[in-house]
């Protein structure tokens, strides 16, 4: 089995965007179809359909230009309950399928190439007990797979999500078809891929995927790539983060049989920005009223230690000259009778 080296995250979604109840009546629908965007319709009993039903989906997309692939899938009808699709609006416009019905089947995905789509789905008489169902999935698009062609594609990715398809999308790839592409982000950044559509033949096992195949790699790693894609009739998203800035990839058909291809949407995911603090502005707490007042404390103590000092200094002085003041009188007297003997001599 083929090493995974993918760092990222696989989300699955649902993509429900419509649901009809089984069992009540059926409101035709009509609703645009966005570009790019899976719209899925689906109807189901556990006891069977009632009898004359008659029910009906429309989908315009938005842009005029583009055309719708669909696919119907999980259909356990009963004998005469009829799936019908129009490439149009109406049923006067071309039948692309044409009454079908079925236990446990699947339509392979195929398209119209009209902006407009009909489905319409009708219960017979004879009465069902066991479960009934089918799927329907859309999208609008076209191919973006390239301006000219598909191969040596240079692509940028941005934080914003781009798309990407197999060649001739909504139509079925061709047969043997090589392309290749380069997706670039900035230095520091990553990538993300998110698959929206995805029906390429499997192959031996999705592992090998030795008939088509789409691989996603690091620039010369192509023998252990991040990712080897080849399955069928999957409508529900899956996306993965490549941790480098860029990667390669590489569609590749074999001489027979055509499917739905891919859709995909890239996009940078690019580091958060560099904050950097701005030098403090005003005067605060920290700033100015502390440094403050351990100055002034520090001058406090230096005044009370100058206090001190010069008292000590002060009694240290009147210690050392009291003795001699007091004897002053001592030494007059001594003075004085030394005079009175020089002058009896």
């Amino acid at each position: 089995m083929m090493e995974m080296r993918l760092v990222g995250l696989m989300i699955l979604s649902s993509m429900l965007l419509g649901n009809v109840d089984a069992q009540g009546t059926c409101v035709p629908i009509d609703t645009a179809l966005e570009d790019f965007q899976v719209k899925r319709f689906f109807k189901e009993s556990d006891t069977g359909f009632e009898n004359g039903l008659s029910c009906s989906w429309t989908l315009r997309a938005v842009n005029n230009e583009s055309t719708i692939a669909y696919q119907i899938t999980n259909i356990n009808l009963g004998i005469d309950d009829l799936l019908n699709v129009y490439a149009g609006t109406t049923t006067s416009d071309p039948n692309v399928l044409v009454n079908h019905t079925g236990v446990g089947s699947s339509q392979n995905v195929a398209s119209v190439d009209t902006p407009n789509i009909l489905v319409t789905f009708e219960t017979g008489t004879v009465a069902q007990t066991t479960r009934q169902t089918f799927e329907t999935f859309f999208i609008a698009g076209s191919d973006r797979s390239g301006a000219v062609s598909c191969v040596n594609q240079t692509l940028i990715a941005t934080a914003d999500s781009q798309l990407l398809t197999s060649p001739s999308f909504p139509g079925l790839y061709p047969t043997s078809e090589q392309c290749s592409w380069t997706i670039s982000a900035p230095e520091s950044a990553t990538l993300e891929l998110t698959f929206s559509m995805i029906d390429i033949e499997v192959g031996d096992s999705p592992d090998i995927c030795n008939y088509d195949r789409l691989v996603v790699y690091l620039p010369g790693q192509r023998d252990s790539p991040e990712l080897l894609v080849c399955r069928r009739n999957i409508w529900v998203q899956e996306t993965h983060t490549i941790a480098n800035n860029q990667v390669q990839l590489d569609f590749e058909g074999d001489d027979s049989d055509s499917y739905g291809g891919f859709v995909l949407t890239y996009r940078a995911i690019l580091p958060p920005p560099t904050t950097t603090t701005a030098p403090p502005t005003g005067c605060d707490m920290v700033s100015c009223i502390i440094p403050i007042i351990v100055v002034v404390a520090i001058f406090g103590v230096a005044i009370i230690i100058a206090v001190v000092l010069i008292q000590k200094r002060r009694r240290s002085s009147n210690t050392k000259y009291g003795p001699t003041a007091a004897s002053e009188p001592g030494d007059a007297s001594e003075l004085k009778k030394v005079s009175l003997d020089a002058e009896n001599v």
